[in-house]
């Protein structure tokens, strides 16, 4: 075990070996990683939306995230679809530089006038601001969510693998044609 040592230094390793009279040497250089710092994570997910609207297709999908502190820059975080079980495929949308209050609701829509009418005037006003997503907002009930801050995951709904691909909906975290709901920290 090696450790304390600076991100993105070089370490070379050297190994000898003269047992039963031989000699074998390797030598080898690696760089020790570099992270991303995230700081403070002043943003939540609190919903994820598979519904069915009048508009059809897929318009009725979105992904309402919450504010906990201000945010001078809402484009810091993002999100992705982990789909089918298949692992993370990583940040797929990143929201608008745009600052955020701490207590305000914001809702990203694949197709915002869908969404809207879904749930009326005054539903979609208890958003604080709603944004435009794009066709990375896919899922299906059953693709996990995860939300990013700096290109490094922060909270995950949902699992990103699972057995049993697009067809299997067998987990207590499914959300199929509904909005998967968090409420004083636990997913309904």
């Amino acid at each position: 075990l090696i450790s304390n040592i600076p991100e993105g230094s070089d370490v070379v390793i050297t190994l000898d070996d003269t047992a039963d009279g031989g000699l074998c040497s390797l030598t080898s250089t690696i760089t020790s990683p570099t992270c991303a710092p995230t700081g403070s994570v002043d943003l939540q997910l609190k919903g994820i939306m598979d519904f069915t609207v009048p508009s059809g297709g897929s318009n009725g999908k979105a992904v309402h995230v919450f504010a906990l502190s201000d945010i001078p820059d809402l484009s810091i975080y993002g999100f992705g679809l982990a789909n089918n079980g298949q692992g993370s495929d990583g940040q797929e949308y990143t929201f608008d530089q745009i600052s955020v209050n701490a207590g305000e609701h914001i809702l990203v829509a694949r197709n915002v006038a869908g969404i809207s009418d879904y749930f009326t005037p005054s539903g979609i006003a208890l958003f604080d601001h709603v944004l435009a997503g794009n066709s990375s907002i896919s899922q299906n009930g059953n693709d996990a969510v995860e939300l990013f801050k700096n290109n490094v995951v922060v909270e995950t709904f949902g699992e990103i693998n699972f057995t049993g691909g697009s067809t299997y909906y067998g987990m207590d975290w499914v959300y199929t044609d509904a909005w998967a709901y968090k409420m004083d920290d636990q997913w309904t």
